[in-house]
């Protein structure tokens, strides 16, 4: 098992790379959990759906008509608060269907 713990270290250094370089990306989990998936540029603009109790995440696309509203919100916000926006993100916090209770 300690043999396993040096080959992890290894993945998470190789991840930093691929994240640096444009490949993946580091997408925050809940509670504790951090997710990497391939850059928006290679598997396009989607969304998540986080569960803040075991951290499951789901990917999902806005309609363009809603995507466009949401560019529009966004990039107002930008410019009230003087901020060069360049992409966003949106991430939506709740629970899992199997963490939800009946």
């Amino acid at each position: 098992m300690a043999r396993c713990g040096r080959h992890r270290g290894s993945v998470y250094r190789n991840l930093g790379v691929l994240a640096d370089i444009g490949v993946v990306q580091a997408i925050a989990g809940y509670p504790e959990f951090t997710r990497y998936e391939l850059d928006e540029a290679l598997i396009g603009h989607h969304h998540h759906l986080a569960c803040m109790t075991c951290g499951a995440l789901a990917d999902f696309a806005l309609p363009p008509d809603l995507e466009s509203q949401l560019e529009d919100a966004v990039a107002a916000i930008a410019k009230r608060a003087r901020f060069t926006a360049s992409k966003h993100r949106l991430d939506v916090v709740g629970l899992c269907r199997d963490c939800r209770t009946p």
